[in-house]
């Protein structure tokens, strides 16, 4: 049977939001088996000249957006032994870029989360 694919718009920077709309899409459907992070602030710009307000909200989406995500949908698929996790990264996340130092320490985050949430969950088969 096809599995269908639903979206639900969400500030990802929200814990109270993102859990709120878990709780939806899982007493509206069945759990989820994949989980696609590519939420993404990238703005070029030598570090000194970027506003702080934006280098914030670079974080607060980039990465903790990823990682709160990420912690909602763990327990369900470890419980189930079974799910995908899939983050969206970029170069900037494996190898520092000219004007790109917040939007790159953000996905370098983005990696190594993932690199090390790998090693906590291989063996819950996700």
């Amino acid at each position: 049977m096809a599995k269908k694919i639903h979206t639900y718009p969400v500030d990802g920077t929200s814990p109270r939001e993102l859990a709120a709309i878990y709780r939806t899409i899982e007493s509206e459907h069945e759990p989820i088996d994949v989980l696609v992070n590519n939420a993404g602030i990238y703005q070029g710009i030598n570090f000194w000249e970027q506003d702080l307000e934006i280098i914030s909200r670079i974080i607060d989406v980039n990465l903790k957006g990823t990682l709160f995500a990420t912690c909602l949908v763990l327990p369900s698929m470890i419980a189930r032994k079974q799910g995908r996790i899939i983050n969206i990264s970029s170069v900037s996340g494996t190898r520092g870029i000219h004007k790109e130092v917040t939007y790159g320490a953000s996905k370098h985050g983005m990696i190594g989360m993932a690199d090390a949430l790998a090693q906590e969950v291989r063996s819950h088969g996700i």
